[in-house]
C-alpha cells in the first residue's frame, strides 16, 4: 500500500475537522481544464479511509476548496511527499492558488479518536504531524 501524507484543517464554521491526504501518485487531469481544479496528488476519499481503516458507509466525505502555495501550475508538494523522490521540487516563484480536494469530515467529539489512532496508522506518512496557519478556515492545520 503506498503511504499517505496527512493533513486536516479545523473548519470553524461547521465545527468539524477535515482531513485529507496527498499521494505519491499523480493524478492526471483529464478533459477540458475545471475552473477549480483538482489538487494533482490529493489522495482519493476511498484511499485516505482504507489507510485509516474507517468504513465508508459510517465516515462522510466531502469535497472542498484550499488556497495553497502553488508554482509551475500545480501545488506545492509536502515535505515529506518530496522526501520520497516522487515529485520535483518547483522552480517557479509560490503563489496563493485555489485547489479542490476531497476528505472527511470529523466531528469533534471523534476527533480525538482519530488523532490517537494515527499514531499507529500504517497507512500515513508519520512526519506529517505539525501545525501551521491555515488560511482556509482561520483555524489549524495539522
Amino acid at each position: 500500500m503506498t503511504r499517505l501524507i496527512g493533513h486536516g484543517t479545523w473548519l470553524l464554521d461547521q465545527q468539524r475537522f477535515f482531513a485529507w491526504a496527498e499521494s505519491p501518485t499523480l493524478t492526471p487531469l483529464r478533459g477540458r481544464k475545471p475552473k477549480l481544479p483538482p489538487h494533482p496528488f490529493a489522495a482519493s476519499a476511498e484511499q485516505l479511509l482504507a489507510a485509516l481503516e474507517l468504513s465508508p458507509d459510517h465516515t462522510p466525505t466531502t469535497t472542498l476548496t484550499i488556497w495553497l502555495p502553488t508554482a509551475d501550475g500545480r501545488p506545492l508538494p509536502s515535505p515529506e511527499l518530496l522526501a520520497t523522490g516522487a515529485l520535483e521540487p518547483p522552480t517557479a516563484q509560490p503563489e496563493l492558488k485555489p485547489w479542490r480536494v476531497t476528505g472527511m469530515l470529523i466531528e469533534l467529539e471523534d476527533l480525538r479518536e482519530l488523532l490517537w489512532s494515527l499514531l499507529n496508522c500504517p497507512g500515513l506518512h508519520p512526519a506529517a504531524y505539525r501545525c501551521a496557519p491555515s488560511r482556509m478556515s482561520a483555524g489549524i492545520n495539522c
